[in-house]
This record gives structure tokens, sequence and C-alpha cells, in this order.
């Protein structure tokens, strides 16, 4: 009974470390804030040629969704419970909505004068689906390596949607 009582202890002193990289990660995720703003969702203006008009709406519901996901990932982080399988599987649904606006994004065909954006807007996209591997990964192996590495994935896929978004302004002669 006495090395059962300890085995329990000793798993319930980890526990608030294993807590330690997610309260990171909620941290970053607030930091960080959403992909782009709301101003930066809108509708593109009726002057812009066809071609720019719906290479912007397709970007912007991909990034209203993603805006959105990052959203409720934030809530989930912020009130981690990496034992309860309920909150596991909403986490894992909004890490498939990262894959799955990446793999939109992939898909996009822009016009010619706005290929840059659009390569840096992929690229963040790839960011976030990298982030959400990271993080699914570092919950199921504990490893807090992964944490940080999803950690500055975010970042840099935050930094990737602004500067696509200055870039797409230009492009467009918006900015």
């Amino acid at each position: 009974m006495r090395q059962h009582s300890r085995s329990l202890w000793g798993a319930a002193r980890k526990w608030p470390f294993r807590l330690l990289p997610l309260a990171v990660l909620a941290l970053c995720l607030t930091a960080c804030g959403p992909a782009v703003s709301s101003a930066q969702r809108a509708t593109p203006p009726a002057t812009l040629g066809a071609g720019v008009q719906s290479y912007q709406a397709s970007a912007a519901r991909i990034s209203t969704t993603m805006g959105d996901s990052l959203d409720k990932v934030q809530s989930l982080m912020g009130n981690a419970q990496p034992s309860d399988p309920t909150w596991r599987s909403a986490l894992s649904q909004q890490l498939l909505v990262w894959h799955q606006q990446y793999l939109q994004a992939q898909k996009l065909r822009p016009p010619a004068q706005l290929s840059a954006a659009n390569a840096t807007f992929v690229s963040a996209m790839a960011n976030y689906d990298a982030a959400g591997k990271d993080i699914a990964a570092a919950l199921n192996t504990s490893n807090a390596t992964r944490f940080a590495s999803a950690k500055q994935e975010l970042q840099a896929a935050n930094q990737g949607m602004q500067q696509a978004h200055q870039q797409l302004q230009a492009a467009a002669g918006l900015g």
C-alpha cells in the first residue's frame, strides 16, 4: 500500500509541471492574438478585378475560419484539462481545422500580382499546421520541447499572416 501511495503522489506532483507548457502555449496564443483582425477579414471593395476579388474572398474565408479556431484553442488552453477526453477531443477538432485550412490555402490560385502575398499566406498557414502537429504530439508525449516548438511556429504564423495581409493590401493597391 505504501508504494501505491508514493507512486500516486509522484504522479500528482508531476502533473502541475505537465500543465506548465500548456500555460505557456495559452499565453502565446493570447499574446499573438488571432491570425487576422476583423478589419482585415473585411470583404474586398468592388473596384478590384474579379481575379483579385475572388482570391481575396477565398483567403478571407480561410483567415476567418482560422481566426475563429485560434480563438477556440485559446479558450481551451485557458482552461487546460489534458486528462479530460472531452477537452482533448475539442482541441483535436480545432487542430484538424488548422490542417484543413492549410490544405485549402495550398489550393488557392492567385492572380499574378498576388503571388508573393499568396506564398507568404501559405507559408503562415504551414506554420499553423506545424504548430498543430506539435501541440498534438506534445499532449500525447508530455514533451515540453514540442510545446516550445509549437509556440515558435505560432509566432511565425502570426507574423506571416500580418506580412501576407500587408503584401496583399499593397499588391491590390489598397495600402
